[in-house]
């Protein structure tokens, strides 16, 4: 009976310790002369949504400086990444951008932010792709020297075919392939951008404010553009079809 009961005490304590360990911390974010720390009201959002989508390890939220602004303009709304210095996660809140928006859409921009740390930036098949390519560009370097020799050229030396197949390999990836390559990691990259929409979706249990808030970061991005700032102008619409696709 005392040894059912320690056992029953060994139990618990693990699972304390395990619970802990899977949890989401938050640590303060060292300033520096880009980044603030995040405000309290921002922090504890944060510490919500973290929970929410189940994001466990050490993380810190941020806020920008305006020299942080000006080498990534995306600081003017929500980003997220490594902390170069700690190597923690770390979630860079704009607050002026972001206190001007209704709770429901903080806490799904919040949500996305953690989803995407606990999943990974980008999905594991872009960075497979470059490998492909390297895979394919020397598979057809070797198929050409080959459909090069039995065309007859074999009598210039394999030294010519080679160079030949190589400068013919050149011009192929140099024209088609790298723009191939671009737009099939874009396409990938946007696919699993909607996957996360969607898993963030399940989470919160309420469509409506994915869509509203996909739709204001899409607002934001156009009236940067209005401004004068081109840095955008790739990703003009890149959230608007976000909303689309979760409509």
């Amino acid at each position: 009976m005392k040894f059912k009961k320690n056992y029953k005490i060994i139990a618990i304590f693990y699972g304390v310790l395990f619970f802990n360990w899977a949890s989401a911390k938050n640590v303060e974010f060292i300033e520096d002369a880009y980044l603030k720390q995040g405000s309290e009201e921002i922090v504890n959002k944060a510490e919500q949504a973290a929970k929410l989508v189940g994001f466990s390890g050490v993380y810190e939220i941020a806020a920008p400086k305006k020299p942080g602004i000006q080498i990534n303009p995306w600081n003017k709304f929500i980003t997220h990444g490594t902390n170069p210095q700690t190597k923690n996660s770390f979630i860079i809140v704009n607050t002026e951008w972001f206190l001007g928006m209704p709770s429901a859409l903080q806490n799904f921009f919040l949500s996305r932010s953690f989803m995407i740390l606990k999943h990974g930036v980008s999905p594991s098949s872009v960075k497979v792709i470059p490998y492909i390519f390297i895979l394919f560009t020397i598979f057809l370097i070797f198929a050409l020297s080959w459909v090069l020799a039995r065309a007859g050229l074999l009598r210039y030396g394999k030294g010519v075919i080679f160079i030949g197949s190589f400068v013919i390999t050149f011009l192929f990836n140099s024209i088609v392939m790298s723009k191939l390559q671009v737009k099939l990691i874009q396409y990938l990259a946007h696919r699993y951008d909607n996957k996360i929409n969607e898993l963030v979706v399940e989470k919160t249990l309420d469509k409506d404010s994915a869509i509203r808030a996909l739709e204001f970061l899409d607002s934001s991005i156009k009236a940067e553009i209005t401004n004068g700032e081109t840095f955008f102008t790739p990703n003009a619409s890149l959230f608007e079809n976000y909303a689309k696709k979760l409509r």
